[in-house]
């Protein structure tokens, strides 16, 4: 019964979104039909006007347009693209597998990164892990991250020669992929030290303590799930955010992810693809907090 009310509610609040993503599209300053009269070099005449209004049904009511449009989307249809004519599904898709190399592999690293860091610096605090993981989480939060990328493209490429990152997709996928790991290491990784902090001060632990045994052994041994759950929980966020939020990283380093095609959508206008890619990341996101939440489940269970 609540996993129904759960589905009902999640269904619900996808439609509301999704007309509220239409509405909000409709109002980015511009007009779409301007823009491919410039791009096709056509003359602002009458004619062609009416003729682009009427092909891509902007002579309907707004509600006629989104009604047509969510009918087909839910069906698989997402139209086609206002500039290349091609079929919008295909042009996502075909970009997201870059875009979750970059952003799902930088998190998981530094997901991973982030929970070793926290032990450690929870173990001494005031020690060596400890200072670095400060750090850490300082350089990261005071440095923004498209510097970071110019400055490693820079000693990389330009100083030492040591990359053709413009040329290789591959080796410019890692660098993006590393300087996302970074950023969620350094949020993360004094996150992680407070909760083996909490775990370390637990009733359980201070009586195994009493009894003998040390504190780092049992800080991995027993508190391995509970820190691990506490990790999840705060990377769901992170996890949702892998498809559209690695725009800066795929600008910086020309990686045609889906990030980048967005923000070339939005320069030309092009509301299929916006609202294709805003509708894709909401339903992105219940997958993931779907998934976040059947392994925290079954984690539970297991210190039950």
């Amino acid at each position: 019964m609540v996993a129904t009310k759960q589905i009902l509610k999640w269904i619900l609040g996808f439609f509301v979104l999704s007309f509220l993503f239409f509405v909000l599209v409709r109002t980015i300053p511009g007009d779409p039909v301007s823009r491919l009269l410039t791009t096709y070099q056509l003359p602002y005449t009458k004619e062609n006007i009416e003729f682009l209004t009427v092909s891509f049904g902007l002579d309907k009511p707004l509600w006629y347009q989104y009604g047509y449009w969510i009918v087909h989307f839910v069906q698989g249809d997402w139209g086609q693209s206002f500039i290349t004519g091609n079929d919008v599904r295909t042009e996502i898709l075909r970009r997201v597998p870059i875009s979750l190399t970059v952003g799902l592999g930088g998190v998981l690293l530094g997901g991973m990164a982030a929970f070793i860091l926290g032990y450690l610096a929870a173990c001494k605090p005031k020690g060596f892990w400890d200072k670095f993981s400060r750090g850490v989480a300082l350089f990261v939060q005071s440095v923004p991250s498209f510097m970071i990328a110019v400055f490693l493209i820079y000693l990389l490429t330009v100083h030492f020669q040591l990359l053709k990152i413009y040329s290789n997709l591959a080796t410019a996928t890692l660098l993006a992929a590393l300087l996302v790991a970074l950023g969620t290491a350094g949020e993360l990784c004094r996150v992680m030290r407070g909760h083996f902090l909490e775990i370390a001060d637990s009733s359980y632990i201070f009586f195994a303590r009493c009894r003998g045994f040390e504190k780092n052994k049992l800080l991995l041994h027993d508190g391995f799930r509970p820190a691990l759950i506490a990790l999840i929980s705060t990377m769901v966020g992170r996890f949702s955010w892998v498809i559209g939020g690695t725009a800066v990283v795929e600008f910086v380093f020309a990686i045609p992810g889906v990030s980048l095609f967005l923000v070339e959508s939005i320069s030309v206008k092009d509301y299929n693809i916006i609202q294709s890619y805003l509708l894709f990341i909401l339903l992105w996101m219940g997958v993931v907090h779907a998934v976040c939440n059947v392994i925290i489940y079954f984690l539970r269970g297991g210190i039950r």
